[in-house]
């Protein structure tokens, strides 16, 4: 049965993909590569582009976690791992590969410990419902390829840890004058069955706890005079064991398997004076749940098109529109089948007075049962002098999922758009003496979100209701240092965020959670990183700093995870040939053995020591 469930997924991909490819009326540009750099100002400073890290990273959540401000909230290795930036919820983040939304359509969010950490990364730090619609409230994460050299590149990758995980990914890419191709295949399999202290100070292990994780992923690109084609296939497969971390019995949890199919086709053309971007794309899941107590199923299918259209009316002055399409179905054992069409159109105005300023502002209009107001956006950026500093101010708003709309029993088909609006100012500061660098980020924010969708307690089971307004305010600030001293390169970053997210108003008579902070959301989280490099060798050490993260929404000291600090570190050895290179690391994680929770009820492990190799092979051509 299983594989025949294999051979479905993989049919699927393969028919959408040849569905798109017999589509005539594709495609982008050649400079210009994705929406979101339509979307933002050149250089936004709200964009980070995160590292593809070869420490023992073998799922995006432990990348994200690693470096950046995000919180994870994490089930576990090998668990649910979704993200909460500035105190939105994981549903109202969206990620995306190559733009195609990765969203699950019934859920409305995304697993990330599901996705390898093999593509590169761009986290965007600030609202954008503008271009990007429902549920871009609390930024995305966007998956893209990554750079490489002309010519043929072969690389193989492999990680194991000493709980026994094991993760292994190969790498085949190709760039040449107008064709460019990406394929990549990574398998991580292994037990997760650490001993962790229960709430009664036992020692116990989490049993039913492996993972199963295999991808194959194909990226294409042909490009020619004036425009690019681009392409892609993606398909998945996971089994895995849900330890019960906490009940009477410590009996072996439950297992979910879940398999996906996402494919995408785009078209970019450019003219003298404009551009046009079209993308259509599928995407198709098959998610499975089973215990002694409870099975179901949850069968998802998402078909989304977009076209940008960009006219330059000179080259101080643009004009950015866009239209959204969106189908999504679904069916399982916890509603019946239930789909929603959304259509949304959007436009910006970008002008460049001078060099050293931009400005931008436009807004958007979206359909889904209801028509939303105009959602506006208005934009300024200033740079001068290794100065740089930008203002925004964006509306934004999110539908109610599937689940939020039909869940059996519970759903409720009367619900209102989430609507939120976002003010935030950033700085930057670059300094350059010699061979050393010196980079300062500061910023501010604050939010506040209407119709907050929340699940509460009606007679015998929950049911998703708009009760909440809530307001979100914080700043971060961080900096960024290279230094060489003589042979050895050092770069050093810190980072240090503060979140306070509470609700304003509730519609429940004496709801506790009123002027409290939001679940899961910690006020302060801090990141430091250190990097060594001399001749062919390599060390890393990277620590994390959470503050109390409160659970309950009345904020009960005794239930909430207490603060802890999280430090990996590791080293390298880079050994050259001919034809090929081998670097050979070994590390380890969680170096203190701290107690570490990102959700109540669910330990990370203790100290793990971790061994990785890389084999690469390239052959440049000029």
């Amino acid at each position: 049965m299983k594989g025949n469930r294999k051979l479905h997924i993989i049919s699927c991909a393969l028919l959408c993909t040849t569905s798109l490819l017999a589509q005539n009326e594709l495609e982008t540009v050649t400079i210009i590569s994705s929406r979101l750099q339509h979307a933002l100002f050149n250089e936004d400073m709200r964009v980070d582009s995160l590292e593809i890290r070869p420490y023992a990273d073998v799922n995006l959540s432990e990348s994200i976690r690693s470096e950046s401000s995000i919180y994870v909230r994490s089930y576990g290795p090998g668990l649910a791992s979704t993200v909460s930036r500035h105190g939105f919820s994981p549903s109202q983040s969206m990620v995306y590969w190559y733009g195609v939304p990765l969203n699950s359509p019934a859920l409305g969010l995304t697993d990330l410990s599901t996705i390898p950490s093999s593509s590169a990364v761009l986290l965007d730090g600030g609202a954008g419902g503008t271009l990007f619609g429902s549920g871009y409230m609390g930024g995305g994460i966007h998956l893209e390829n990554p750079s490489v050299p002309m010519g043929w590149r072969i690389e193989e990758h492999f990680d194991y840890r000493t709980s026994g995980l094991y993760n292994q990914r190969f790498t085949a890419s190709h760039k040449g004058e107008k064709f460019r191709h990406r394929a990549v295949i990574s398998n991580t399999r292994g037990p997760q069955d650490y001993l962790y202290t229960d709430l009664y100070g036992v020692e116990r292990s989490r049993l039913g706890a492996d993972q199963s994780l295999l991808h194959a992923e194909y990226y294409g690109q042909y490009t020619y005079s004036g425009g690019l084609v681009s392409w892609g296939v993606w398909v998945s497969d996971m089994d895995r064991g849900i330890p019960r971390s906490i009940s009477e019995s410590y009996t072996e949890g439950a297992r979910q398997t879940d398999e996906n199919a996402r494919a995408f086709i785009k078209w970019n053309q450019r003219g003298d004076r404009w551009d046009l971007k079209v993308r259509l794309s599928g995407y198709y899941e098959d998610q499975r749940y089973t215990s002694t107590v409870i099975s179901d199923t949850n069968i998802a299918v998402a078909s989304y098109a977009q076209t940008d259209f960009t006219w330059y009316f000179s080259d101080e002055l643009k004009l950015i529109s866009s239209l959204d399409y969106a189908y999504q179905y679904v069916k399982g054992t916890s509603k019946n089948p239930s789909n929603i069409n959304r259509i949304g159109g959007a436009a910006i105005l970008v002008y460049n007075p001078h060099k050293d300023w931009t400005f931008s502002g436009g807004g958007r209009v979206d359909h889904q049962n209801t028509t939303t107001p105009f959602i506006p956006t208005v934009e300024a950026k200033w740079s001068k002098y290794g100065w740089s500093a930008q203002v925004d101010y964006r509306s934004h708003f999110r539908f109610p999922t599937l689940n939020d709309l039909f869940w059996t029993p519970g759903g409720n088909p009367n619900l209102k758009p989430e609507f939120g609006r976002t003010t935030e100012l950033l700085l930057a500061k670059r300094l350059n003496y010699n061979r050393t660098q010196l980079e300062l980020k500061a910023s501010a924010f604050t939010a506040q979100i209407d119709n907050y969708i929340q699940w509460v307690p009606t007679g015998g089971f929950f049911e998703p209701q708009n009760v909440r307004r809530v307001a979100s305010n914080g700043a971060s600030a961080g900096f960024e240092l290279s230094l060489p001293i003589q042979a050895v390169t050092m770069s050093f970053t810190s980072n240090y965020s503060f979140t306070r997210a509470t609700v304003l108003e509730s519609e429940r008579t004496g709801d506790p959670a009123i002027g409290n902070q939001l679940i899961y959301t910690p006020q302060h989280k801090a990141t430091s990183g250190l990097k060594l490099n001399f001749a062919s060798w390599s060390f890393y050490a990277d620590a994390q700093y959470y503050g109390e993260v409160h659970t309950t929404s009345d904020n009960q000291e005794v239930l909430a995870i207490d603060p802890f600090v999280n430090v990996d570190a590791g080293i390298g050895k880079r050994f050259e040939y001919k034809k090929f290179s081998a670097i050979a690391r070994v590390g380890c994680r969680n170096v203190t053995n701290s107690e570490v929770y990102f959700q109540r009820f669910y330990p990370m492990p203790g100290i793990q020591g971790t061994f990785s190799l890389t084999i690469q092979f390239q052959s440049n051509e000029n």
